[in-house]
């Protein structure tokens, strides 16, 4: 579906940000083994966070009237996210952590974003 197909189902109260990103975490699992879109797959991924947010417990409803209403984003690997690994796709900068959210970011957060904490893969440094 798309994002505006999305949001109208959550405006109108057919899914829940749970039941998305119960849907999200379960095609993921499906397919990423073969399409490979996400860099990390650790402990310190998204998926530990997807279990709570089961189809009952509505996030809508402590972000409304945003307008991303918890629509699950995913941010590439070049893009800084406070206290998640924002290597770039490279070795040099394994492990980077950054103190700060990219300006993109904030934005992302006070319109109501849910950020996927898997990042999507990249060429290194987004040379490609």
């Amino acid at each position: 579906m798309t994002a505006h197909e999305l949001l109208d189902k959550l405006e109108n109260k057919q899914a829940t940000c749970g039941d998305i990103l119960n849907s999200l975490y379960a095609r993921i699992e499906k397919v990423e083994p073969k399409v490979k879109a996400y860099v990390r797959e650790s402990g310190d991924s998204h998926f530990s966070k997807l279990k709570w947010l089961s189809p009952s417990i509505s996030v809508v409803e402590k972000i409304e009237p945003s307008p991303l209403k918890g629509l699950p984003i995913t941010i590439k690997d070049n893009i800084c996210t406070e206290g998640m690994n924002t290597e770039c796709c490279s070795k040099i900068l394994q492990g980077f952590r950054p103190p700060y959210d990219a300006t993109v970011i904030n934005k992302l957060k006070k319109a109501g974003a849910e950020i996927f904490s898997l990042k999507a893969n990249m060429d290194e440094f987004a040379f490609g």
